[in-house]
């Protein structure tokens, strides 16, 4: 009930911050042990489920903090800092 939307810290850089580090690492393995299997897997079933994720938890904290979240979301970038 008395939720806080948190914007310091690495909250600054990216929205979902979690995430892109379990992009990251799910792309580092593949790439680790070379496996094509991986990679594909990473670009065709991870991130879009993450993205379907983020997704969702995006119409959440809307709605929780409303136009601040809004503002939150124009100003800071959702998985890669200054990109995307």
């Amino acid at each position: 009930k008395d939720h806080k939307l948190i914007r310091s810290g690495i909250y600054k850089l990216v929205r979902h911050p979690a995430y892109t580090g379990s992009i990251l690492i799910s792309f580092g393995i593949a790439i680790a042990l070379s496996s094509f299997l991986g990679l594909v897997l990473t670009i065709f079933v991870g991130l879009p489920a993450k993205m379907y994720r983020i997704h969702k938890e995006e119409l959440i904290l809307e709605a929780e903090f409303g136009a601040e979240y809004r503002k939150y979301a124009e100003e800071v970038k959702s998985l890669i800092p200054l990109v995307y």
